[in-house]
């Protein structure tokens, strides 16, 4: 079975992390530089694979944008990714191993 859907939902958690970091730093992303930062906001965050589950691997954010991925582990390898740019636009892409979650490039 693949934790796909647990690695979307990893993006989604992280995703109103940063929105939560930045109205705590007057709009700016600037000081996440790693998944941990978001973990100690968001304990529910898993930053880490344990037994082939999702996790957030990856996490970085400027002063107006953001970027989080999370992999669905080793079980799929699918990664879900979550990007805000200047404008305020999100957009959702993943990669796919072909063991499901990820179908054309969006999620």
């Amino acid at each position: 079975m693949c934790p796909c859907r647990s690695a979307a939902v990893s993006s989604r958690t992280a995703q109103t992390t940063m929105e939560r970091i930045a109205t705590d730093n007057n709009g700016s992303y600037a000081n996440v530089k790693e998944p941990k930062q978001l973990q100690e906001v968001e304990a529910s965050i898993p930053t880490t694979e344990v037994n082939g589950a999702a996790y957030l691997f990856a996490a970085e954010g400027t002063g107006t944008t953001w970027t989080v991925t999370a992999k669905a582990g080793s079980a799929s390898g699918d990664t879900f990714t979550i990007s805000r740019a200047e404008n305020g636009t999100i957009t959702r892409t993943c990669t796919e191993s072909g063991k499901g979650g990820c179908s054309g490039g969006k999620w």
